[in-house]
């Protein structure tokens, strides 16, 4: 028991229903043009973002904060299941070197004109980034239901 407890808090789960196709939202995390739209807080933008959409296929965005600092996000995709399902691992390049790499998979499911979202990205290093995840994801996740909208 305490095992899972542990595996829990370093396991984020967040779910959002956006008012759109799943296409449109599978498009949204996988075509260049549109994921720089979406991905990071509020002031952050990604002025380079490259995708190469096929198993294995390596995916580099970085994303550069307000004040100038640039993290690159870069991944590898390991399932694409278009338009219901996205595998591919996640991880942060740093200047001093490679972050903690997480898998996370993106399940989506249409009904009535949405797309309900669940997104999955584990295992984190400590319950700590975890949470500094959640409040990214969350406040790119609102940036994504503007740029559906």
């Amino acid at each position: 028991m305490a095992q899972n407890e542990k595996i829990q808090d370093r396991t984020l789960v967040i779910s959002r229903t956006f008012k759109a196709s799943a296409q449109a939202v599978y498009d949204a995390w996988t075509k260049p043009d549109q994921f720089a739209k979406w991905m990071g807080p509020g002031g952050y933008t990604v002025p380079e973002c490259e995708i190469d959409l096929k198993a294995g296929g390596q995916f580099r965005a970085v994303v550069k904060s307000p004040e100038g600092g640039e993290n690159i996000a870069a991944g590898t995709y390991e399932e694409l299941a278009e338009p219901d399902r996205l595998v591919f691992t996640f991880g942060w390049n740093y200047p001093e070197g490679r972050g903690h790499v997480t898998a996370i998979t993106v399940e989506l499911a249409e009904s009535g004109g949405e797309t309900e979202m669940t997104m999955h990205q584990a295992l984190f290093a400590e319950a700590e980034h975890r949470d500094q995840h959640n409040q990214g994801w969350n406040a790119s996740f609102d940036k994504m239901e503007k740029v559906l909208g």
